[in-house]
């Protein structure tokens, strides 16, 4: 059951990244970390879902970090709008 709600979360964060940005090349980043709780020995799993819709510049290529221009705010607006009109939970 864990792969299927995996692969279905998978399959509605990339129609949602499609109809926010268009046909982009991604990355999908998956994650694990060590259990918090000794009584729940299991992994906890994070999958990220990373566009590629700019070039590396100094600041990335030296920090190794990514820059956004856009205000997280907006963003966020803008992903709830989509995820509605795509009628996405």
């Amino acid at each position: 059951p864990v792969p299927r709600c995996a692969a279905r979360a998978l399959a509605r964060a990339t129609r949602l990244l499609r109809a926010a940005v268009g046909p982009a090349a991604f990355n999908v980043l998956l994650h694990s970390a060590m259990p918090v709780d000794a009584d729940r020995p299991e992994l906890l799993w994070t999958m990220q879902l990373v566009p590629r819709l700019t070039r590396n510049a100094g600041f990335e290529f030296t920090s190794g970090l990514q820059l956004s221009a856009a205000a997280p705010e907006a963003t966020a607006a803008q992903w709830r709008k989509l995820a509605g009109q795509l009628d996405l939970p």
